[in-house]
């Protein structure tokens, strides 16, 4: 492979409309752009480090070195699903890997297997559905005007400030912005990849929307580079007019990423979102401003990133920060940051005792590994190995089952996966399967007409079964989202545990468990708790179960970027050894009664037998909305010198009941409404502050 991508990936806008690729400025000596064959490929890094260098710097010794480490283990990239919108496509079976003509069952004698070699294999590329669109650099002013045009189609719907008042008898204050972005997309069905071909943008300022995914088709960041602009692709606080007017809110401005581009705004990159959004593998080249003035903001993940300018907290509750140069440092945040694996001006640990919020601080962890990303290269054949699934909604019969070494499962654009009406999971990683890679899947929960011992959304090996994984060649979960409800008119859908994970040596990187708190509306429909939201039902006692939102049985499992909300039972719980966890985020279910509290429910639960355990960053909130809980502790685990935590907190966020104490029993809890908003903290888990 190539240390830099060739010029001749650039292309006209007219590409845009037409689907053609024109060369930009094709050489006499070249061949016509038919001939060219340009394909998207898959790129499975290979990061077992204990430093914190970054792969995205620039240096060409250490891009040289990288491209060579991804031209080794290419080959072993098993499957690309790439799924947006209504589609699920992945690239066709090598015939030289396979020749078993039939697939495993499971469980067994549920279907005809041998009918599933009748499948048609697809060209590679694949050809890729309406919901994933490609762009290339525009040359002029006219195509820049239309490719701003074209992508601020994909952003959310705006209201102007004439329009909102115009349905009112009253006059638009004077501090209004003359316009807001709104959630009317927060539970729509389309997905949506943006990909940009290697080169240089100017002057492009667009909002990125619910579902969607901007990623850059260069080897490194800076081959996709975003200049001469204000913003470039952003997010602001959505629902000013009604939302704390004028601030609006990022509390619920979910599901929308960025990866593998440089950009230059003028005025910062502004990213005002929370949980599932995730930016990665950047290269932000002014100040990051992670808020929208005092919009309120529920914490997100900024991973394998370099920022030159500050990176800016804002009101974020809690951030967690992996693998990022930080040129200038960090100021802001609320309640809790955590910094691992970071370089440059990184703040100091911090326990929040005193003021600002905690500061978690693992400068050199024992494990990195990066999520795999694609590429855009010319005359570049691979071979691949996956079946095709093509269904208009990707509500799986059996479930996708991974069963060979180094497999990777790559989900473009927020691609979803329903559960198996029959409580079998969406995704199941057989035992003792090395280095499998899964990553940007969303998963979600059906109504379920039968029902297994324990359902879930994706399970990784056997319950039973030992198997301690491959420490030289551990697995990947990384931008994982589950959620139980939200999506769905039924509210009967249901799963007993999102994620379950029996093996061990699996690294989890950016996880959001999600039992819904609130769903669509029915046409129709009024809002239940109309001064919480008049945009969608709050959810209340009896809809969208699920226990909890994770069971770790593996050995030496890690977890960095852990979000965790609303689940009916223990939210978390660890029973395997050597267990790691960097940044813990946690809400209570709001809908419970006392016998949630009376039944020792708790936001983080290691087992009796676990003799090592090491967490920093843990955050866990209540807001019991409907009855008055008071809950003992909010952490429970074995007293034992093996299990050691940092910066441990709660936080009492509105309506009744409390948590009385952090972590067995010890440190303080809210006493009154007062505490309202207030972190209660302990520096470590003995709690002898």
């Amino acid at each position: 492979m190539e240390d830099d991508l060739d010029s001749s990936d650039d292309v006209q806008l007219s590409s845009l409309i037409d689907g053609k690729r024109a060369p930009r400025q094709p050489d006499k000596d070249t061949a016509d752009d038919n001939d060219v064959d340009r394909r998207i490929i898959i790129q499975r890094p290979l990061e077992l480090e204990t430093s914190s260098s970054l792969d995205v710097k620039l240096q060409r010794r250490r891009r040289r070195r990288f491209n060579r480490f991804v031209k080794l283990f290419v080959s072993l990239a098993a499957v690309l699903l790439i799924i947006a919108s209504l589609y699920w496509r992945v690239l066709p079976v090598s015939r030289e890997q396979d020749t078993s003509g039939t697939m495993d069952c499971y469980p067994p004698g549920t279907m005809d297997c041998s009918k599933k070699d009748a499948m048609e294999d697809e060209p590679n590329p694949p050809t890729l559905p309406d919901s994933i669109k490609i762009f290339y650099p525009p040359q002029t002013q006219q195509e820049i005007e239309a490719l701003n045009a074209e992508l601020r189609k994909f952003s959310d719907p705006i209201i102007t400030k004439e329009e909102f008042f115009s349905k009112t008898t009253l006059p638009p204050p004077p501090n209004y912005p003359d316009f807001t972005y709104t959630s009317d997309l927060h539970f729509t069905p389309k997905r949506t990849a943006l990909l940009f071909a290697p080169g240089v943008y100017e002057g492009l300022d667009f909002e990125v929307s619910y579902y969607t995914s901007v990623l850059g088709l260069g080897a490194v960041p800076s081959d996709v580079s975003f200049t001469n602009c204000d913003k470039g692709p952003h997010v602001d606080a959505i629902n000013k007019y009604t939302t704390r007017p004028p601030n609006g809110s990022g509390l619920d401005t979910f599901w929308r990423s960025v990866e593998n581009i440089a950009t230059n705004p003028r005025d910062g990159m502004r990213w005002a979102a929370s949980q599932a959004g995730p930016l990665r593998r950047i290269h932000v080249q002014s100040d990051l401003l992670l808020f929208d003035g005092d919009a309120w903001a529920s914490g997100g993940v900024l991973a394998n990133a370099i920022v030159d300018g500050k990176v800016n907290f804002g009101g974020q509750q809690q951030y967690l920060l992996r693998n990022v140069e930080l040129k200038q440092g960090a100021i802001n945040g609320a309640w809790s940051l955590v910094f691992v694996g970071c370089t440059g001006e990184t703040p100091s640990e911090n326990n929040g005792l005193k003021a600002g919020p905690s500061i978690s601080v693992d400068s050199f962890p024992k494990l990195r590994i990066e999520k795999p990303f694609i590429t855009m290269r010319e005359n570049v054949t691979m071979m691949s190995w996956a079946r095709s699934l093509a269904e208009k909604k990707c509500e799986t019969l059996l479930g996708l089952e991974v069963k060979h070494p180094n497999q990777v499962i790559l989900g473009l654009g927020y691609a979803t996966l329903k559960a198996p009406l029959n409580g079998l999971p969406c995704i199941r990683v057989h035992p003792n399967i090395p280095g499998v890679r899964i990553a940007g899947i969303m998963l979600e929960a059906s109504v379920l007409t039968d029902h297994i011992p324990s359902s879930s959304l994706l399970q990784w090996g056997i319950q039973g079964m030992d198997d301690v994984g491959d420490k030289e060649n551990p697995g990947l979960l990384s931008d994982i989202f589950c959620r139980v409800g939200g999506a769905s008119y039924d509210r009967h859908v249901s799963t007993d545990v999102m994620i379950e994970l029996h093996s061990g040596n699996i690294y989890g990187d950016n996880l959001w468990l999600w039992r819904a708190d609130h769903v669509k509306l029915h046409p129709g429909e009024e809002a239940n708790f109309p001064h919480i939201s008049p945009y969608y039902r709050q959810t209340v006692m009896g809809e969208c179960q699920v226990r909890n939102g994770m069971k770790v049985y593996g050995e030496a499992v890690t977890m960095v970027g852990l979000f965790i909300e609303h689940t009916t039972e223990d939210q978390l719980i660890w029973e395997g050894d050597k267990g790691y966890v960097a940044f813990y985020q946690c809400e209570l279910p709001y809908d419970v009664d006392q016998s949630y509290a009376d039944k020792s429910f708790v936001g983080y639960r290691v087992g009796s037998d676990v003799e090592s355990h090491t967490a920093r960053g843990i955050g866990i909130y209540s807001n019991f909305r409907d009855f008055d809980v008071n809950v003992a502790t909010a952490i429970s685990h074995p007293e034992s010198a093996g299990i050691v935590m940092n910066n441990l907190f709660t936080v009492y966020l509105d309506n009744q009941g409390k948590i009385n104490s952090i972590v067995n029993g010890k440190g303080p809890g809210a006493v009154s409404e007062s505490d309202r908003g207030r972190p209660f903290r302990c520096s470590d888990n003995t709690c002898s502050d």
